[in-house]
């Protein structure tokens, strides 16, 4: 796509904001190519094919920033992945037991470390510092399931789970792949069996909600999409109506 200097722009006439650098007129024409492979990106910007790219890859940060003349910037990101679990009756993870013995043996770094290559931190609570009706006191005066495999072996033995395999739910891409297989192995390390299952996008969305048949046990889901406030993220994936709960 290429976005040419429109000779009529009204703020051309803005003399008086020239020296705001935001206005500062000194592009002409700006061309945007979607590159969607990671390494198509990184070579385009060593090359100077590219003079910047947007949303870089996670296995390519490092080497960027290695090419001359290539600065890398690095902003903070409201998206927060969560694990829902189907408390249905259809689902094993109705039992409250084997919801916590899953939580307490979920390594978060270890999927951080994993899918966006230690870009990132791990969730202090149910929500990120900048989201309106975040509490700071939940970063200190709550522990918010920490990986413990043995309170994660304690809670499987008072659960009712007898074996089950469950199902793991991902929208199909490598980010969450990379992020299903290492809780895929989190959950074999106490003796839970599960199985991957992908989805195109609106395939997932469908079947997120449970009310719409028994499709996942587990789903990978990056809940802050669905708005900016944490109060939205509550009422549109916490209510009694959808079926599922943290």
């Amino acid at each position: 796509m290429v976005l040419a200097e429109n000779e009529n722009y009204w703020g051309d006439e803005a003399k008086d904001l020239e020296d705001l650098p935001v206005f500062r007129h000194n592009i002409d024409v700006i061309e945007l190519d979607f590159l969607t492979e990671a390494t198509q990106m990184s070579v385009a910007l060593q090359t100077g094919e590219i003079q910047m790219g947007l949303w870089l890859n996670e296995a390519i940060v490092e080497e960027c920033k290695e090419y001359p003349g290539v600065v890398v910037e690095t902003l903070p990101n409201m998206q927060m992945c969560e694990i829902l679990y189907n408390v249905t009756d259809d689902s094993p993870c109705k039992d409250v037991n084997l919801r916590k013995a899953i939580a307490y043996a979920t390594n978060n770094q270890m999927l951080i470390d994993n899918a966006l290559h230690g870009i990132g931190a791990v969730s202090p609570a149910f929500g990120k510092p900048g989201l309106t009706g975040y509490n700071e006191a939940w970063e200190t005066d709550y522990e918010y399931y920490p990986y413990d495999l043995e309170k994660a072996k304690e809670y499987l033995e008072k659960s009712d789970y007898n074996g089950e395999e469950l199902m793991i739910m991902i929208q199909s891409n490598a980010l969450y792949r990379a992020e299903a297989t290492v809780l895929q192995e989190n959950l074999k390390a106490i003796g839970i069996n599960s199985r991957i299952d992908e989805y195109d996008m609106s395939t997932r969305n469908k079947y997120v909600v449970a009310g719409n048949g028994y499709h996942y046990d587990i789903a990978l889901y990056n809940l802050s999409a669905q708005g900016s406030y944490l109060i939205q993220t509550w009422v549109g994936w916490l209510d009694e109506k959808v079926g599922y709960s943290t």
